[in-house]
């Protein structure tokens, strides 16, 4: 077994508080048009997320929305209770799309829009990343490094933080994630 990792303030436990709030995209990403599956959907940012702030405002808890573009356009609003609530706004994504079936070139405009949509929506640039569907192209890392993320929260490996391998001269921090025992 892994030592324990030492946090700051000598801390026992560190926990992140993370949430993708994905609106219709979800479905849009596989072509799904229902009125029902995508009511789902609106859920999140229409009924779940107030409810989530006013819970987390409770606690004192900040946390990290990994949003994508398409969510900031169409909802403007959470995307201001977010920032009010003094959160983190990650990126992810434009429409959920799967990344790792573009080309290169369609992975990178991509990054680049929704980098341009969220700083507007949240009025700072996001320097975390969490990737639509869970799935990375080999290039993703490295698109990261040269649009100046800072880390990427997708790999489900550790339970704490590491470094990936350098590119473009940068080594991101690795924030695992999990969301299956």
């Amino acid at each position: 077994m892994a030592p324990a990792p030492r946090w700051p303030g000598d801390a026992r436990a560190a926990c992140a508080f993370t949430f993708d709030l994905d609106a219709e995209t979800l479905w849009m990403a596989r072509d799904v048009r229902e009125p029902v599956a995508l009511s789902q959907g609106r859920f999140g940012p229409v009924e779940a997320l107030p409810r989530i702030l006013h819970l987390l405002a409770a606690a004192g808890i900040r946390a990290t929305f990994f949003v994508p573009a398409w969510v900031a356009e169409h909802y403007p609003d959470a995307m201001k209770a977010i920032v009010t609530g003094h959160h983190e706004v990650g990126c992810h994504g434009d429409e959920h799309e799967r990344v790792s079936e573009l080309e290169a070139a369609r992975e990178e405009a991509i990054l680049t829009k929704s980098l341009e949509t969220l700083t507007r929506h949240a009025g700072r640039r996001p320097t975390g990343y969490r990737a639509p569907s869970w799935q990375l192209s080999p290039r993703t890392l490295g698109l990261l490094a040269r649009h100046g993320f800072e880390y990427s929260s997708n790999m489900m490996d550790r339970l704490t933080p590491y470094l990936h391998p350098r590119e473009a001269g940068v080594a991101l921090v690795e924030i695992p994630v999990s969301w299956v025992l």
